[in-house]
């Protein structure tokens, strides 16, 4: 049986997005791999830096989806029936289109694939494949290790990822991990986890970035520190998202440091308590973010910040508060993105019921498009406030106020990295491109 294993691309100004090399390749398609059985032919393909055979014979196409990259999904799912497979699909995407979905694939998967592939095989051999499947929190403990061997020698850029944890049990209202899981959050063995990121070191070697693919690495503090003191003496770098909370932990920052932390991605969304409240994150409303991201910097652990713009508290003067925020307490990165309503999360229908969506086409959820009404701006001022901002930020006189600092010298290899990849970003700012394409 031959098998493809598909993380398509996605569409921006029209354009379908190629790259050289990838920041760093999703996880999905080597773990799903090891669910297929010995006699199966397995293919990886990676969208964004390969070229997709939709011409070759298989027997069954899965593609894993996030954002728009749907649309592209859509695209090749008929290029591959056309040419005999049947196709099926998972990811984040799936729980805002489960309809367009189904008329577009042979079947769907709500959930994790892992547990479902088996049926998949079975019914498919058995000529009785079903239209859904669902399996939305299975346990993730004894996970195979993933086909490491099979990702393509032309896929993997300087980060590669490996994951402890799934799902987080907050319940941010706009936040697509927490409906597909429901807020369940589940662990690993730590045994287990250190396995397979020796096993990932021995594949990329040591000079590559590991990333935690958790939606929060430190939903428990306690299994977080586990992990990263097997780590100490690995002699690797590692990155991770995390909560905010993490930061006020001494003892959590110090093995941070003396575990290899190249950077911890902090999702701060605003600064604006009264949002942060009324978005069900209140929980990270009481912190002083400034005084906690310098804190986190004195022990040597660089903060990048996640950021959102669209809030209805927000005006023009925000964008201004923003940029003095993150130069006042030195932040070396920040990714911002426009609010965006994802489809099949809380803000999504409530916006819906309000008559604020302009569009519920997939397409425009690139994590670009304004796709709604907001309250202090037309849409196209959002968005020329957005840009406005990004290129004052990622100017080099903001960057080097953002990295005049002592607290450099503490983890000075990560900070000058983070340093170079501002002109990275200043350059993917001026081609208006989505934040966070560096490759």
């Amino acid at each position: 049986m031959k098998i493809a294993l598909v993380d398509p691309s996605f569409y921006h100004q029209g354009k379908l997005m190629k790259f050289k090399r990838v920041g760093y390749f999703p996880l999905t398609l080597p773990r799903l791999a090891a669910y297929f059985p010995k006699n199966c032919e397995i293919n990886l393909y990676y969208d964004k830096v390969q070229s997709v055979p939709v011409e070759k014979k298989f027997d069954l196409v899965f593609f894993t989806t996030m954002g728009s990259n749907i649309v592209r999904a859509f695209e090749l799912s008929a290029a591959f029936q056309k040419n005999g497979a049947k196709t099926v699909v998972g990811g984040y995407s799936v729980p805002g289109y489960i309809e367009l979905c189904k008329q577009n694939f042979d079947s769907v998967v709500l959930g994790d694939g892992e547990e479902v592939i088996p049926r998949i095989i079975e019914d498919f051999l058995l000529n009785r494949l079903e239209k859904f499947y669902e399996n939305r929190v299975p346990s993730i403990s004894s996970l195979p290790m993933p086909r490491f061997d099979l990702v393509p020698s032309e896929v993997p850029g300087n980060v590669i990822p490996v994951e402890a944890s799934r799902g987080c049990p907050n319940k941010c209202f706009f936040c697509a991990i927490s409906n597909l899981y429901r807020r369940v959050y589940r662990q690993r063995d730590v045994d287990e986890v250190f396995r397979e990121l020796n096993e990932a070191v021995r594949v990329f070697g040591r000079r590559r970035l590991y990333y935690f693919t958790d939606p929060n690495f430190t939903t428990d503090i306690n299994y977080a520190g586990k992990i990263l003191t097997k780590m100490v003496g690995m002699n690797i770098s590692w990155l991770a998202s995390a909560d905010v909370k993490c930061l006020e932990d001494d003892e959590f920052l110090k093995l941070a440091k003396k575990s290899g932390c190249f950077n911890l991605q902090i999702g701060f969304e605003t600064l604006s308590e009264k949002e942060l409240n009324q978005f069900d994150k209140g929980f990270a409303a009481k912190y002083d973010y400034g005084k906690l991201i310098r804190k986190a910097h004195s022990f040597g652990v660089p903060i990048s910040a996640l950021l959102m713009v669209g809030f209805d508290s927000d005006t023009p003067s925000t964008f201004l508060r923003l940029k003095h925020f993150l130069e006042i307490n030195k932040v070396p990165l920040a990714v911002t993105h426009p609010l965006g309503p994802i489809p099949g999360t809380p803000l999504h229908d409530k916006w819906k019921t309000e008559g604020r969506l302009l569009s519920t086409e997939p397409e425009k959820f690139d994590g670009l498009q304004i796709c709604f009404k907001p309250k202090n701006f037309t849409p196209d001022e959002l968005s020329e406030n957005y840009w406005r901002f990004n290129e004052r930020l990622f100017s080099t006189a903001s960057i080097f106020r953002r990295f005049l600092s002592p607290h450099v010298f503490r983890n000075f290899r990560a900070f000058f990295i983070l340093f170079l990849t501002n002109f990275f970003a200043r350059q993917v700012v001026s081609k208006r491109l989505p934040p966070g394409m560096y490759e």
